[in-house]
């Protein structure tokens, strides 16, 4: 009979009590995910805090446009209702589409929330000079664009529509998908055109009357804005999915009547369109709905930089030497800057999209002599951030430990028998195994001099990646203690 050595020496016999397995590791495993719950909690920084964030934002009261004359004017603030329906078209910027591009998602209500801030829009010309003359009057058969109202998100969007595609269609039904893009272009240019088809081509250039119904026509397919009874779920609740596509009568009975009564094709009636293609721009009923609200708070450069920091250190928690490898590849002549259109598309191709304009503001922030370039590596220091000292001495404590000779060299040898990934980043959130990361963290050093040495500013400048993605200064110091085994 074998006899284990616990119970050699006398120990307490294997009870339900009895630890087994990496019982200390899968506790600390437990204390670090609680201080960053606890940190997120605190910097109100969980799903919940940014959900009801973005909700509370999306049903602020704003100022709703009255008519006087009972005419629709361009810069109006007016509701859109679907007859289908009966509720309004909104914004939903918590639900972002399929699309490759940055694009969120359109619904009509199933209540009715009044003038709030998903649910106004503010009508603009398309075109600064047209056939209809230079009046601020919204006619039939001129070309508009539908533009979320500012006080709902810090960028412009547009109601846009694309082509029916593999990423570009309506959740539910499949067709040609309707969401709010912050990209000005043709996609989202629309014509109001008169209900009754019978008499269309005479109402051209006809004012737009408030309250009355009209189809909203996509230019660049034709088809008309619609929204049917199909439930789509949002942090709203069930709301209803906006498409664009024609439902138009089918007419055939009535074709047939008027035919035996020796009608001829041109005295037939055209088809109507259903009611999931009519809408209503409604405008307020008193000039009380108008008064204006508090300023909106200017998004800044800063705004921008962070939302592209935070987009980056999603990816990964090397999410920053990735996009770092990308502009190098792209820098032909090794001057370490890029033009405008190179910057953004090496975002992109790191899975990033971001506008001409943002890109173009980015630009003018980090052009320093004003030639027109990005010095890629201020961008980078920028989206890392500086390392407090508290991380800097973990760091240090680390690359000693590495340091056997006390010479300042490290070989990359003496990393890869002690490093740890098991409590990296990446893999405590379930986005990589810990062979994963070790054999990342392994290929990181390929972007240094090609010598087998890491320097400590080497060492330092990968853990400065590593940094921005961790907002806790002990979640990153438990990180450092287990990858290096400092403890």
């Amino acid at each position: 009979m074998m006899f284990t050595t616990q119970q050699i020496l006398g120990g307490p016999k294997y009870s339900h009590k009895t630890r087994i397995g990496n019982w200390q590791e899968d506790m600390e495993l437990e204390e670090i995910k609680r201080i960053d719950y606890d940190q997120k909690k605190n910097n109100q920084q969980l799903n919940f805090n940014k959900t009801l964030s973005t909700a509370q934002q999306q049903i602020k009261k704003v100022p709703w446009s009255y008519s006087g004359d009972g005419l629709l004017r361009y810069g109006f603030s007016v509701l859109v209702t679907n007859k289908k329906t009966q509720g309004y078209l909104v914004a939903d910027i918590g639900n972002k589409t399929a699309n490759l591009e940055e694009s969120y998602t359109a619904t009509t209500t199933a209540n009715h929330p009044g003038p709030v801030t998903r649910s106004i829009f503010v009508i603009k010309k398309a075109e600064k000079v047209d056939i209809f003359g230079n009046d601020d009057i919204v006619r039939y058969g001129q070309k508009v664009k539908i533009e979320v109202n500012p006080y709902l998100f810090r960028k412009t969007l547009y109601l846009n529509s694309q082509p029916l595609g593999p990423s570009t269609q309506s959740p539910v039904t499949r067709n040609q998908e309707a969401s709010f893009s912050p990209t000005e272009s043709y996609s989202g240019t629309w014509v109001i055109d008169y209900l009754d088809p019978n008499f269309r081509f005479e109402k051209q250039g006809e004012p737009v009357e408030a309250n009355t119904p009209i189809l909203i026509r996509h230019c660049s397919t034709s088809h008309y804005l619609a929204a049917d009874l199909n439930k789509l779920k949002n942090d709203f609740g069930t709301e209803f999915e906006v498409c664009v596509n024609s439902f138009a009568t089918k007419n055939r009975s009535q074709n047939l009547a008027l035919e035996k009564e020796g009608k001829i094709t041109g005295d037939i009636p055209s088809k109507f369109q259903e009611d999931q293609n009519v809408f209503y721009f409604v405008t307020a009923p008193s000039p009380a709905y108008s008064v204006p609200i508090e300023e909106l708070n200017k998004f800044t450069i800063e705004d921008l930089i962070r939302e592209i920091k935070q987009k980056i250190v999603e990816r990964s928690a090397n999410g920053i030497r990735g996009i770092a490898r990308i502009f190098k590849a792209m820098d032909e002549n090794g001057s370490k800057t890029l033009d405008v259109d190179d910057f953004r598309w090496g975002l992109k191709d790191y899975g990033i999209t971001i506008s001409k304009e943002e890109a173009q503001q980015v630009m003018e922030h980090f052009d320093r002599d004003g030639n027109g370039q990005v010095d890629f590596n201020e961008f980078l220091r920028a989206m890392k951030g500086d390392l407090n000292t508290f991380r800097k001495r973990y760091i240090k404590m680390a690359y000693d430990k590495l340091d056997i000779n006390k010479d300042g060299l490290v070989k990359l040898d003496d990393i890869s028998k002690i490093y740890d990934a098991s409590r990296h980043p990446d893999v405590l959130q379930g986005k990589k195994t810990p062979d994963q990361v070790f054999v990342e963290f392994m290929k990181l050093w390929d972007t240094q001099e090609k010598d087998g040495i890491v320097t400590f500013d080497e060492f330092c400048d990968y853990y400065s990646d590593v940094s921005a993605s961790i907002d806790s200064d002990d979640y990153f110091a438990e990180m450092m203690i287990s990858a290096w085994k400092l403890k």
